[in-house]
């Protein structure tokens, strides 16, 4: 029988406090990457030993955890989260089947029970919830008819692992060969499941998190062009070029290296120059590298809303209001090389392909693919980064061709949503849209042009709204930053709003 682990005695690990950044190398334990892998090879007369025979079980367990780079990881069956009837504060998850983030099978064949009576006291401490200013009417969340008070509700997000428990305890017998062993031994190993929740922010969704990083990795790319803008003299040009080659290793286009040493200080700066280095980098982030991911937290299975204290009473307590078992709260088995929010596709899987396979591409996506639109010149580089790259599965999209002695190549889309400003983010940032005149955001120190373009395109345009902005907001906008960082922002943005 497979064996059922339940945390929630706390929070699970927050996975933003872990950060893969390892790749195809070994790293740290709760980080799963690419590793090699070696097959052992038994031959006559070998004395088998226990390293052998594990090796042997490593190897086959090594080569089934690679299809979570050919298929993905996420639940693919069952899981299904539902109330507990006799327990008001728990639910109970059913059987299924899913794949974690390091490849392994998360398999579970019964129901099990899930107690989140401590949720409540866990959340807050010992202090009583202070967004509600005196003089101020507390917001109240509807439940259907049933009103709760905003601050009476939980939000959590479950998650379930892989987790392994040793089971049949057994003699060690010869243990004057391995004088390491104990008396006993476990001769088996239970593989089950560990459930752990977090705190769920609210009104921050997941996918537009993954989309947005992704696309401010896309957006790095064309860095170049603001480097070079305002700078004139040749030899200065030459340098800045040099120094972007340094930090964006030449993958595809080599012979950019030996076209920059042959300018001159007289020299003008060829843009088809500035549009190969930009598409080279372009090309290296879009091949969809290995991933490497964090497994301290697990697959998300759903979303729970608890209403704390209902009775009113001393005694504080949890009962479960609401429950959401579907995208993006919960992750269906699929692939980490194209996130884009919620309902929509990411086109940057077809930048750089031929026009024959980008069509197939798209209508393997359900896409329409309109008429072709080519560019006849590259003197403005820079139009060419202005497309959108997400669009709604109902888009008719039109392939932006240019014509190269390398043959005909996508360069860019149209038809998909416009600038990254126009994909709506989470409900809560965008009732923070206002008409006012954007303030100076780089007065704040950490706040640069794009940090202060991506606060305005969010709807936070004034140093008011950006003090007043909660937490969650603005993790949502910048899932990479710590608490401290965002707090040192509001304090620093309410003191310039006066």
């Amino acid at each position: 029988m497979a064996a059922y682990k339940i945390d929630v005695s706390s929070p699970g690990a927050d996975p933003m406090e872990h950060k893969c950044t390892c790749g195809c190398v070994p790293c740290a334990e709760t980080c799963c990457s690419l590793d090699c892998i070696e097959r052992p090879r038994f031959f006559c007369g070998q004395l088998l030993t226990d390293q052998d025979l594990t090796a042997l079980v490593d190897w086959t367990r090594d080569k089934l955890r690679l299809n979570r780079f050919r298929d993905g990881w996420g639940v693919v069956c069952g899981f299904d989260v539902r109330s507990d009837p006799k327990n008001r504060a728990g639910v109970i998850i059913g059987p299924g089947y899913a794949l974690s983030c390091c490849g392994d099978d998360l398999v579970a064949c019964e129901d099990f029970k899930l107690d989140l009576s401590g949720v409540c006291k866990n959340q807050n401490g010992p202090c009583p919830p202070c967004s509600k200013k005196d003089g101020e009417e507390e917001t109240v969340v509807n439940f259907g008819g049933v009103p709760v008070p905003e601050s009476q509700v939980r939000r959590i997000d479950l998650y379930i692992a892989y987790e392994e428990q040793l089971a049949d305890p057994q003699t060690a017998l010869g243990r004057s060969a391995c004088k390491e062993a104990a008396a006993c031994e476990y001769g088996r190993v239970n593989e089950g499941v560990r459930v752990s929740w977090l705190p769920a922010i609210q009104d921050v969704d997941p996918w537009w998190n993954a989309a947005s990083a992704w696309k401010d990795k896309y957006d790095q790319c064309a860095e170049l062009l603001q480097q070079l803008k305002g700078v004139n003299d040749p030899k200065n040009v030459k340098a800045t070029l040099c120094r972007w080659i340094d930090r964006h290793p030449l993958q595809e286009f080599a012979f950019l290296q030996n076209w920059i040493c042959q300018l001159t200080d007289s020299d003008a700066l060829p843009p088809e120059l500035v549009f190969w280095l930009v598409q080279d980098c372009r090309n290296a982030f879009l091949r969809c590298a290995c991933h490497a991911c964090d497994a301290s937290s697990g697959v998300p299975l759903a979303r729970v809303w608890l209403h704390a204290n209902p009775d009113g009473g001393r005694n504080e307590r949890c009962n479960v209001l609401r429950i959401d078992s579907y995208p993006p709260y919960r992750r269906p088995l699929q692939r980490d090389c194209w996130p884009a929010p919620f309902g929509m596709v990411n086109l940057g899987q077809v930048i750089w392909h031929t026009p024959e396979e980008a069509r197939l591409i798209l209508v393997r996506l359900g896409l329409q693919v309109g008429v072709d639109v080519e560019f006849a010149t590259l003197a403005d580089v820079s139009s060419l980064w202005d497309d959108g790259l997400f669009a709604l599965p109902a888009d008719s999209i039109s392939l932006r061709i240019m014509k190269s002695e390398f043959g005909e190549r996508v360069v860019g889309v149209a038809g998909a949503k416009g600038p990254w400003a126009d994909i709506k983010p989470p409900a809560k940032i965008a009732a923070l849209k206002s008409t006012a005149e954007p303030a100076d955001f780089k007065k704040i120190s950490g706040i640069g042009d794009k940090t202060a373009a991506k606060l305005t395109d969010s709807g936070i345009k004034t140093f008011k709204q950006l003090a007043d902005a909660s937490l969650e907001t603005l993790k949502g906008l910048f899932p990479a930053l710590k608490d401290d960082v965002l707090n040192q922002w509001k304090d620093a943005a309410r003191t310039e709003a006066g």
